[in-house]
């Protein structure tokens, strides 16, 4: 309650997906070129998206999709990855990428607050009030 949603996607037949589901504000964009300001979100959330092969398959950077999200959040944002279940749970070297990627993320100057030893499917990083 209070927050406004929004769906990024480049695809336009996604962002009817998310229409239908009942979002009412959708973007079509790019993640290497967020068209939001800078400090935008309180929480940026990513789900199903950030995994090694699909990032290898399209040739993204996980470093430049930090960089774009690191800029969008505010200081003190949140950034929740929802890595898909396919990958996180099939095998170690699959879940050994996740980490890398994090470890990424955390390069663009986010924090990592929370990695449920449980579930390995959702990572919880946060923006600092000043960038290290």
């Amino acid at each position: 309650r209070g927050a406004t949603a929004f769906s990024l996607d480049k695809e336009i037949s996604l962002l009817a997906l998310a229409k239908k589901a009942g979002l009412k504000k959708i973007v079509q964009g790019d993640i290497l070129k967020l068209p939001f300001k800078k400090e935008s979100f309180d929480c940026v959330v990513m789900h199903n998206f950030f995994d090694s092969f699909f990032l290898k398959r399209l040739e993204l950077d996980p470093r430049k999709i930090g960089e774009q999200v690191f800029n969008a959040l505010k200081p003190n944002g949140l950034l929740v990855i929802k890595n898909p279940k396919r990958v996180a749970r099939k095998s170690p070297d699959q879940l050994k990428e996740f980490h890398y990627d994090l470890n990424w993320l955390m390069r663009s100057g986010f924090k990592l607050i929370d990695l449920p030893d449980s579930i390995h499917d959702i990572a919880i990083l946060r923006k600092p009030i000043e960038k290290h």
